[in-house]
């Protein structure tokens, strides 16, 4: 475990880690050509983009996270312990969109603070709609592998390299001549429990789908937009293929979604102010790398107040 994993862990219950992921040397490859192939002209930007940094211990926390990324995503394939430990210090695409709403407005330093608290902290509870999509996920997976003429693999929590305050956990990447071409996410409404990919699909509609003439697309103010959006940045991938699944007549729709350069830029940038001003804070305090002095002076900067 790593020295931050064992500092902000020590002030929580612990979380017990299983074995080390059995992954064969084909899908250490795989990983390997992956992340070798994560930068991008956008990612770059943002590395560079410039916020404000309160304390040492900041850069110190940014460096620690940018370590092991191979071992991550190896841990993570199937061990849920190491993904939650991972993901907790990261924003990642299940988070992304309710944090970017969240920027739009002007928020004090406590309400930034619990807001990060509430996000983070460890959800030990599982819905029905959670439980259904679990389990038709990999019987949806192996539904689109028939259609596409691409190796489909799974891979565990990628970290950008440059940006390792991001992360993603993919339901699948597309891999062509040994290049990722695509993403895949997959969702599993829980009207196919009970109904065909027709009435599935219509249950979708005016949530996350809208239909534009003849087309049906992805609506870009919902959570699975930012979602995919962030997961195309991660993985520097141009395509996703977004896919609905009803398990109850194991049929399939599936939306071909592009990268949306100035959506990611634009998302990025507010993720950026917000994860080094309020949520390194923490993350360093728990660690007890830093004091609270940090938290007066973000008082001072924003002109915010305890409420």
């Amino acid at each position: 475990m790593s020295a931050l994993a064992k500092h902000e862990l020590g002030r929580h219950d612990p979380i017990v880690l299983k074995e080390k992921s059995k992954v064969s040397q084909a899908e250490k490859e795989v990983i390997k050509i992956i992340l070798e192939a994560q930068d991008s002209d956008t990612m770059q930007y943002i590395q560079k983009f410039e916020v404000l940094v309160l304390q040492d211990c900041y850069l110190n926390t940014i460096d620690h996270l940018s370590h092991n990324l191979q071992t991550i995503s190896e841990n993570t394939k199937d061990h849920y312990d190491h993904w939650i430990r991972e993901r907790q210090y990261r924003i990642t695409g299940s988070i992304c969109y309710r944090l970017f709403t969240y920027t739009k407005l002007r928020r004090s330093v406590v309400a930034w603070k619990k807001k990060f608290q509430s996000t983070f902290a460890p959800k030990n509870y599982k819905t029905a709609a959670m439980e259904h999509g679990n389990l038709s996920e990999s019987e949806a997976r192996n539904a689109f592998r028939k259609v596409v003429n691409s190796e489909v693999v799974e891979v565990g929590l990628i970290v950008s390299r440059l940006n390792p305050w991001l992360a993603y956990s993919p339901d699948g990447i597309l891999i062509k001549q040994n290049k990722p071409i695509a993403l895949l996410e997959i969702k599993c409404p829980m009207a196919g429990k009970s109904a065909g990919i027709q009435k599935t699909v219509n249950s979708q509609m005016k949530k996350c789908l809208v239909q534009v003439g003849e087309n049906i697309i992805l609506k870009e103010k919902h959570a699975y937009y930012g979602q995919i959006q962030l997961g195309m940045a991660v993985l520097n991938l141009l395509l996703t293929y977004f896919v609905i699944y009803s398990p109850f007549d194991k049929n399939l729709f599936i939306l071909r979604v592009g990268r949306n350069n100035l959506f990611i830029t634009t998302m990025l940038n507010a993720f950026k102010k917000v994860y080094f001003a309020y949520r390194l804070h923490d993350i360093c305090l728990n660690k007890q790398d830093c004091d609270n002095t940090a938290s007066k002076q973000l008082e001072v900067l924003y002109g915010c107040s305890s409420n």
